[in-house]
């Protein structure tokens, strides 16, 4: 398939029936959209067919020049005959009366010159030729284009943006092999599914030294500067735009998406509505917030707009927000403040400072709170905040100081809970989470606080594996009046439970109901959000809708910042994976787990990026036994879901190298493990893997008596493994 025709095959499906039908075609799409490409295939399979095809090319500079457009045409014995005035009709031969004598195929015909475009206009119309044409979108409305397609010859085609998968097949073609999932997704944001603007950005991408291609897919190594031929790309979206709606373009190009209210200072209404008339800016359906209707063009204005603009731009943006934002997120406005030296004032700061943490950007919400009185808000951001950023014992000083700067005991509950949560699920020490968390018992006396505090206990237990307590939660749930992010964790982690263990009765309603709690939620928590949807993808493979689960899967990578959050929950696809023989997707998923992982350096994190690495290089036949070693001495290793993927990564070490009597003993080991601490799906799966490796008569029993009890996926994975044995 060539490159022109890769998601295209709609769009040739209709030109190819309009033409069968004696009818032309006139495509319209935004530049670079691939509308060229369309016109030559067309052009070279009606050549291939032995019809008469004259291609005509507009430009800017032949516009007024009389036959520009036909250049020089060759004629029947050889002879070049310089166009002129008539010179078209001399060229094509006599129609036949059994369809179409010639075809004339006219691309940018908004740029061809009057006197071929009413030539073409006369033959169409006399049914000499039949016409497939192309132009810009906006350029459609040209009274002479108008003339074509208002005159019944022409269908009008749109041609849009390719599909995501498509945009990726173009991608690693032009790569020449696959992509991580960072750079398709940095692809995706930029070029938007506009095939000219991918290639563009590809070619800066390789120039800037942003690509590396690692040892199984090629990977961005820094951000892409843009070069010469991407700022010509732009320099044609924004031809003909007046410097005042330029200098509006640049405005939102730093501040999108910005609500209209914040560029009065710097751009008209005026200059507004024609960027919306030209098609560069768009405005939402549901609020008056501009974008650029391009990634890549706001990303070259960004790059290039010097500091003293965007210092302008900024500031007078930062004081048309006011202290509430003016409808702008709080989290922006806040950092551009921050940026130009304008400190935001402390009910913005108030408000940004716990959204920025919720984000992943701690930097910033520290440098937020900091600006603030030491209320308890503000100390358990600064403490949350020092932790994520690996000073775990400032965060704690932080937070201790919270415990005693609160003024009743919900207060002291919200403290010792960051407390816990900096313990657990930061510094990964869980044994002193609990120690904590016993300690803080003592001291409320209140049985409604008491519940809520072993209710997060509960929650503790189940984040180190221990499922026994994770089920416990069930009831209480039911019982206890909990915050609603407080309340939707501990959905979060029942569902887990339950899915882990094969006890899957209610498991989708409950995660509904975290959906639900999660978005009335002030503020965005993508970590909750990611949590929710991967623990129904693992509910989903419990309850054996498998390709619901991938396909779940596949959304939540489409996005076009995929968070940090995501990376240790997409092991949870493996397990179906490896169950269904699909060694190559699972190999991917981890791949794809890994790189979003290289992305940050959550410290509780590491064990299971070093895991997942592991578990990537023993399937592909790359890693040794000492690999293996290191990431069990890493501070995070021993963790039960860690130790079930190193299981696996040695089981499979083992049998590559031949050993399979060992590869099934480490696996049938490590599974028992697994179940011992409720792990029972992950249990199975290694027991399983067992199977895989040519060894499975000595585990058939063991999976049997689990099945039956945990639901279908256990169930399914004991009749593979019968069949085997």
């Amino acid at each position: 398939m060539r490159e022109q025709t890769v998601g295209r095959d709609r769009e040739l499906d209709g030109l190819l029936e309009a033409l069968e039908h004696r009818r032309g075609a006139l495509l319209t799409g935004p530049i670079g959209v691939g509308r060229s490409h369309l016109c030559r295939e067309v052009a070279m399979r009606a050549k291939d067919a032995g019809t008469t095809t004259v291609e005509l090319h507009g430009t800017a500079a032949g516009r007024h020049v009389p036959c520009s457009a036909l250049g020089t045409l060759v004629v029947h014995g050889g002879r070049k005959v310089t166009a002129r005035p008539g010179t078209l009709r001399q060229v094509l031969p006599a129609r036949s009366g059994r369809g179409r004598a010639a075809l004339v195929v006219g691309d940018d015909v908004h740029l061809v010159d009057d006197t071929t475009l009413a030539e073409v206009l006369t033959l169409a119309r006399s049914g000499v030729i039949d016409v497939v044409a192309s132009c810009p979108t906006a350029s459609a409305s040209d009274p002479r284009v108008q003339d074509l397609w208002r005159s019944d010859l022409l269908d009008r085609l749109a041609v849009p943006s390719l599909e995501r998968r498509d945009a990726d097949v173009l991608l690693e073609r032009w790569l020449g092999g696959p992509a991580s999932i960072a750079l398709r997704a940095a692809a995706w944001a930029m070029a938007d599914g506009v095939p000219l603007v991918l290639r563009e950005w590809l070619a800066a991408a390789r120039a800037s030294g942003a690509l590396r291609d690692g040892d199984a897919y090629w990977e961005m190594e820094r951000p892409v500067v843009p070069d010469e031929r991407l700022r010509d790309l732009v320099s044609r979206h924004i031809a003909g735009v007046s410097s005042e709606a330029r200098d509006a373009l640049h405005a939102i190009a730093l501040t999108e998406p910005v609500p209209l209210t914040l560029l009065e200072d710097v751009a008209s209404a005026e200059a507004l509505a024609e960027l919306e008339q030209r098609g560069l800016i768009e405005l939402a359906d549901d609020a008056p917030i501009a974008t650029t209707c391009l990634p890549v063009l706001a990303e070259v204005l960004r790059h290039d707009a010097g500091p003293l603009q965007r210092r302008l731009v900024l500031s007078r943006v930062v004081e048309a927000a006011g202290t509430d934002g003016g409808g702008a997120d709080p989290v922006r406005v806040a950092a551009w403040g921050t940026e130009v030296g304008v400190a935001p004032t402390d009910e913005l700061a108030a408000r940004a400072a716990p959204l920025a943490l919720s984000r992943f950007d701690a930097p910033l919400a520290e440098r937020l709170a900091s600006q603030l009185p030491p209320t308890l808000g503000t100390l358990l951001v600064l403490g949350r905040a020092a932790a994520m950023q690996g000073r775990v014992d400032e965060g704690l000083a932080h937070l201790d100081q919270a415990v005693r700067a609160a003024t009743d005991a919900r207060e002291r509950v919200e403290a010792h809970a960051a407390i816990v949560e900096v313990l657990s699920m930061v510094n990964g020490d869980r044994a002193a989470a609990m120690v904590h968390l016993d300690d803080a018992l003592d001291a409320i006396e209140d049985p409604d606080l008491r519940r809520q505090l072993e209710v997060r206990s509960l929650l503790v237990s189940a984040l180190d594996g221990r499922f026994d307590g994770a089920l416990a939660l069930g009831p209480l749930l039911d019982e206890v009046s909990l915050p609603p992010l407080v309340e939707a964790h501990c959905l979060v982690a029942h569902t887990l439970a339950q899915s882990m263990t094969g006890q899957v009765d209610g498991v989708l309603a409950r995660l509904d109901r975290a959906d639900q709690l999660a978005a009335t939620l002030a503020f965005d928590h993508p970590v909750l959000q990611t949590q929710v949807g991967m623990n129904r993808v693992l509910a989903l493979q419990t309850l054996l809708r498998f390709e619901e689960a991938s396909t779940l899967t596949d959304g939540m990578l489409d996005r076009s910042r995929p968070d940090l959050s995501l990376a240790p929950w997409l092991t949870v696809d493996v397990a179906s994976l490896i169950l269904r023989g699909e060694l190559g997707r699972a190999a991917l998923r981890l791949q794809q787990s890994a790189t979003l992982l290289q992305r940050g350096d959550a410290i509780g994190m590491a064990g299971i990026t070093a895991a997942a690495a592991a578990a990537v290089g023993a399937i592909e036949g790359r890693i040794t036994p000492a690999d293996i070693d290191r990431v069990r001495t890493m501070p995070a290793g021993g963790e039960a879901r860690i130790d079930v993927w190193l299981v696996l990564a040695e089981a499979w070490l083992h049998a590559r190298g031949g050993d399979l009597d060992v590869a099934a003993r480490v696996a049938r080991d490590g599974g028992q493990r697994a179940v011992e601490h409720d792990h029972v799906v992950w249990g199975a799966m290694s027991m399983h893997t067992a199977t895989r490796v040519g060894r499975g008569a000595d585990v058939a029993a063991e999976l049997v008596e689990l099945a039956g009890r945990h639901g279908p996926l256990v169930d399914l994975m004991a009749e593979h493994t019968r069949a085997a044995a």
